[in-house]
């Protein structure tokens, strides 16, 4: 017969213990941690799917929700204007169109 083990034992088993040498590095792993935490989460809204079932679920299902627009994936600045060059501060009607 095994002898009972006190409760207290196994709750100071399932315990991490993390040292941080600084406040940020707690920040740091805190918020990797509920980042993992709710990607990982199954939600009764989404029919008990984590997020990312459920985007790759509906993505196979209606991917013409997904389609891509080439200007959002285009790298720099969000203005039509960027790399346009003017003398005047505000760009003319014609440079916008």
């Amino acid at each position: 017969m095994r002898p009972k083990a006190d409760p207290g034992d196994r709750r100071r088993l399932n315990v991490k213990r993390y040292h941080y040498e600084r406040h940020d590095q707690l920040r740091t792993h805190l918020s990797d941690f509920m980042a993992a935490y709710n990607f990982a989460r199954r939600l009764k809204i989404l029919g008990g799917l984590t997020p990312y079932d459920y985007i790759r679920k509906i993505w196979t299902s209606e991917p013409y929700r997904f389609i891509l627009n080439p200007i959002h994936q285009m790298p720099g600045l969000n203005t039509l204007w960027t790399n346009r060059r003017s003398t005047s501060a505000a760009p003319s009607p014609a440079d916008i169109i």
